[in-house]
């Protein structure tokens, strides 16, 4: 009790000292409690995807400016798989992976439905066929991609049971035509809803367009693989060098 009555009289004594320990103190409380907050939701929580201890992704960065023509946007999937061994599902996707980078959105109109202002929005994926199996996002209703959506036939599109709730309340939006990103599509399937941001915040509304319908790309593309065995493996034996 003396050594605390002493320990009082020093920080009164001085101040300007008090002050700046108690901001350090508070700082580094905040930034322990936020790294713990990282590591919680990464490490030790485990990841909302079946066997995700044989998922890996690989994000594809280039630099700003238009697209090289000759570009093709299997490349990278096809340099990572062709040679791997044990490569189950792979997929690409452009506007980010769950918990991962990037957010892309756009505007989704419904033929006799009004929508507010804010409503009319949902994220959007461009994605190639496999990538909901890569994931292990099961199908709810209705039907994944497939090689045939390609483009000259008809545009297609894929929500998650938020947005299915939300848009069609008490209805079955399989069959249902909508126009997303100011092109009609018809919506074939319905999948399980997944945490796009953080573990704390609630799904958002999903829609997912088949990248071979997709013309005009913008930004890099993620590469997602799920394995028989160790994901790491694969990829370090695909690679060339």
């Amino acid at each position: 009790m003396t050594d605390l009555r002493d320990a009082v009289r020093a920080l009164r004594a001085a101040p300007s000292f008090t002050i700046v320990a108690l901001v350090v103190l508070t700082l580094g409380i905040g930034a322990t409690t936020a790294i713990f907050s990282v590591v919680d939701a990464v490490a030790l929580r485990a990841l909302p995807f079946d066997e995700h201890d044989r998922l890996v992704a690989v994000g594809e960065r280039r630099p700003p400016g238009p697209r090289d023509t000759n570009y093709d946007p299997h490349a990278l999937m096809s340099i990572a798989t062709s040679q791997a061994p044990g490569v189950i599902h792979a997929s690409l996707i452009y506007g980010g992976l769950p918990l991962g980078r990037g957010n892309w959105s756009t505007d989704i109109k419904i033929p006799g439905k009004e929508l507010t202002k804010g409503d009319d929005i949902i994220n959007a994926r461009i994605v190639t066929p496999d990538y909901h199996r890569a994931l292990g996002i099961p199908l709810r209703s209705g039907r994944l991609f497939e090689a045939s959506d390609r483009g000259g036939v008809e545009p297609v599109l894929i929500i998650n049971e938020s947005a299915a709730r939300k848009y069609f309340p008490g209805e079955d939006p399989i069959g249902r035509s909508v126009t997303f990103s100011n092109e009609d599509r018809t919506i074939v399937g319905i999948v399980g809803d997944v945490h796009q941001a953080s573990l704390e915040t609630d799904p958002r509304t999903e829609g997912y367009v088949p990248l071979a319908q997709v013309q005009n790309l913008r930004g890099g593309s993620d590469l997602v693989i799920r394995a028989s065995a160790d994901p790491t493996t694969c990829c370090r034996r695909s690679n060339p060098s």
